[in-house]
């Protein structure tokens, strides 16, 4: 139970530090380990990990997230990702985020209630044009829901 609240202090005490404070840069993380490297500017997961930042839910085995200054730049998570931003859910076996994009690698599922569902090897997701780039050793997938299909072809 110590080792729990430790890993919630610190968990905060990370989120402040990183963050100054803005709540521009909000900042959550829960996970069964936290290991935080002051000098190196990174603070590693382990275990049942979820970190909410400015909105964007990661969940995975493993997240290092990285930063520079009083700025997170970089979030990568490994082992069984999900990753959740305003409706749209992405699954893959990895995921590196930092200020201009989401890439997503290895058993890539992207789906959105109002789109569909995309599988694909890759996904980059551009966070200023709004845009993704799937790619795929065989084919990308892409399955429509009624509504979209509706949409589509009239």
């Amino acid at each position: 139970m110590i080792q729990f609240w430790r890993a919630v202090i610190l968990s905060l005490a990370i989120a402040i530090f990183c963050t100054n404070g803005l709540p521009s840069e909000y900042l959550e993380t829960s996970a069964d380990e936290v290991s935080i490297d002051v000098k190196n500017g990174t603070q590693t997961l382990t275990g049942n990990v979820v970190v909410t930042y400015n909105g964007k839910i990661f969940n995975a085995s493993t997240i290092v997230i990285r930063q520079i200054g009083e700025r997170i730049q970089e979030i990568v998570a490994t082992g069984g990702i999900v990753f959740n931003d305003d409706g749209t859910t992405a699954t893959a076996d990895r995921c590196m985020y930092n200020r201009k994009t989401v890439a997503f690698c290895g058993n890539v599922v992207v789906s959105n209630d109002e789109f569909g569902t995309v599988h694909a090897s890759n996904a980059t997701y551009d966070l200023a044009t709004k845009k993704m780039k799937l790619t795929s050793k065989g084919v990308v997938r892409l399955t429509l829901s009624p509504s979209r299909e509706a949409k589509i072809f009239k």
